[in-house]
């Protein structure tokens, strides 16, 4: 190990390369920053990984291959998890992903001298919840007396938004250390939006993600000429073969099935306008990766601090499908309108979401005391 940089590790459930959500592309995108300043001796602690994955810049390092998890959730991996930590002796561990490995990060921290910061990635991580059906409850139970453990005892927490920021006040009496929204690099990709109009929808099938709604706007659209609708994530609902067969019946629409970040990032540059159908998130990545690239956004539910009210990145539909209808059939038939918000989305991005004046504002909780 080299001995003259500090060693931060990353720990997050799942790499980039087994699912490619929000947290483990936010880390990918943090390795990628900090591997240019050649500051730190990096680990990306994980359980669930490709196997022999090849890295570049980081240590990848993999918890357990056991499946207990799953079943009875991530304190099983306590012991495992430590064991890496004594060995590794990180001076930082920065964790995304609220569950018990946010407690079991922050018991070892707290009883070695090493830097605990914690980022939220949705609001619902600041919001306990209530009382559900479980076939393994006292499980439930304990990984989350573990995980509450882990945001009293963090050192340093990390909000996305003053949103967060609230709710750990109200729910945890805590107050974020800073408020550092997700980053994005410079997009790198050829940005040309020819015709036909394209309409864009990108996240993980999931049930919050409610990708069916997308589903029939394409459909309630399917009488508009000269527009077409594309749909990318990894299937992960129980129900996905019922909303595939909606997705083949629909004529106007393509699924690309789950896309590389690069196959993204290029759909979202091609893209004329792109659509959030969550019932809730954090901040979504999508958004700056859309503004970046001169796409405007129509959001259905989510409007983090009330971010679309300034009127120049898309509209937010305020929970209303009709309002959503309404605004992405004025952004297709007003070319002028559309290009502007693109063109100041673009300028608010760059100014607001640079991975390279970001990451930095995480380096000072990095290495502070």
């Amino acid at each position: 190990m080299n001995k003259e940089k500090k060693r931060l590790c990353i720990l997050v459930p799942n790499h980039w390369s087994e699912i490619m959500g929000g947290s483990p592309y936010e880390s990918k995108i943090l390795i990628e920053t900090l591997n240019k300043t050649n500051r730190y001796e990096i680990f990306y602690i994980t359980r669930n990984c490709i196997e022999d994955y090849p890295t570049e810049g980081y240590t990848l390092k993999k918890i357990s291959s056991r499946k207990r998890k799953r079943r009875f959730g991530e304190f099983v991996d306590a012991g495992r998890l430590k064991k890496i930590f004594r060995d590794l002796k990180p001076d930082i561990i920065y964790q995304l992903v609220a569950g018990a490995y946010t407690g079991i990060a922050a018991h070892y921290c707290k009883h070695h001298d090493c830097n605990m910061v914690w980022r939220i990635q949705h609001d619902r991580d600041v919001s306990p919840p209530g009382w559900t059906f479980s076939r393994v409850p006292f499980f439930n139970y304990i990984n989350n007396k573990i995980y509450d453990y882990g945001i009293v005892n963090s050192k340093h927490i990390v909000a996305q938004s003053e949103t967060q920021n609230r709710l750990l006040e109200k729910n945890y009496g805590r107050t974020a250390t800073a408020l550092i929204p997700n980053f994005h690099p410079n997009p790198k990709e050829q940005i040309n939006k020819q015709l036909p109009i394209k309409v864009a929808w990108v996240a993980n099938l999931k049930d919050w993600k409610r990708p069916e709604i997308f589903v029939k706007l394409a459909n309630d659209l399917k009488h508009l000429s000269d527009v077409k609708f594309f749909m990318c994530g990894k299937p992960m609902m129980k129900n996905y073969e019922d909303l595939k067969s909606n997705i083949d019946a629909t004529e106007n629409l393509t699924y690309l099935g789950e896309c590389s970040q690069d196959q993204v990032n290029q759909l979202l540059a091609d893209s004329h306008i792109f659509v959030n159908t969550s019932r809730d998130e954090g901040f979504p990545h999508t958004y700056m990766q859309s503004w970046m690239r001169g796409t405007p956004v129509v959001s259905l539910e989510v409007n983090p601090d009330g971010i679309f009210n300034q009127g120049n990145l898309g509209y937010f539909a305020e929970a209303s499908y009709e309002k959503m209808r309404e605004h992405v059939i004025e952004l297709i038939n007003n070319h002028d309108l559309r290009n502007q918000i693109g063109e100041s989305a673009k300028k608010y991005a760059f100014d607001h979401y640079s991975a390279d004046v970001q990451v930095e504002r995480l380096v000072q909780i990095f290495e502070s005391t």
